[in-house]
């Protein structure tokens, strides 16, 4: 998905297709792991600083087109 012809070609990373994919990581890992469970623990380890700049990314992207 982008804004250019050709977007969807891997060859160059964009940021919102890295930001989809490390937001499907981060997700996920929530899931599975049980100490992501806890706020306090997700705050201590930068969880959610990750995923509020990833997600920030991919809807800065949206907004834009």
């Amino acid at each position: 998905m982008g804004v250019r012809i050709a977007a969807q070609n891997h060859c160059v990373d964009y940021p919102y297709i890295e930001g989809l994919h490390l937001v499907e990581e981060l997700a996920w890992s929530r899931i599975r792991c049980p100490w992501y469970w806890f706020a306090l623990t997700r705050w201590l380890s930068g969880y959610n600083r990750k995923m509020e700049y990833h997600c920030n990314v991919c809807k800065n992207l949206t907004r834009e087109v």
